[in-house]
């Protein structure tokens, strides 16, 4: 069943399928979630960067890890302020230094 989903993730990003890739994003094998949440990084767009914000938020360090590196690469000027407004509460300091980094690929708005 691993296989299939990771297959799945494969697929969704050769495809640019965001909508496959936000189902697979919550799946609840971490796994599958952060290769999923990865890819939509690799794929961008707006249904990718709506989803990923919403993402930031959660109590896994490392979804918050790989959300902010996958919006980094998105480098969407709009998810800039979630990214702060996300930096600004993180405790983790590694966590909070990717989420700095992420925002550094960000162009100013």
């Amino acid at each position: 069943m691993f296989g299939n989903k990771m297959n799945a993730v494969e697929k969704a990003v050769k495809k640019s399928n965001a909508g496959v890739l936000v189902g697979l994003a919550g799946n609840g094998d971490l796994s599958v979630s952060l290769a999923a949440i990865e890819g939509l990084g690799t794929v961008g767009g707006q249904a990718a960067s709506n989803y990923l914000v919403t993402r930031l938020q959660s109590e896994e360090p490392e979804v918050r890890t790989a959300v902010a590196k996958a919006l980094g690469k998105i480098a969407n000027v709009h998810t800039k302020a979630f990214l702060a407004a996300q930096m600004n509460k993180e405790t983790d300091p590694e966590i909070k230094e990717i989420m700095r980094e992420a925002m550094v690929n960000i162009k100013e708005y």
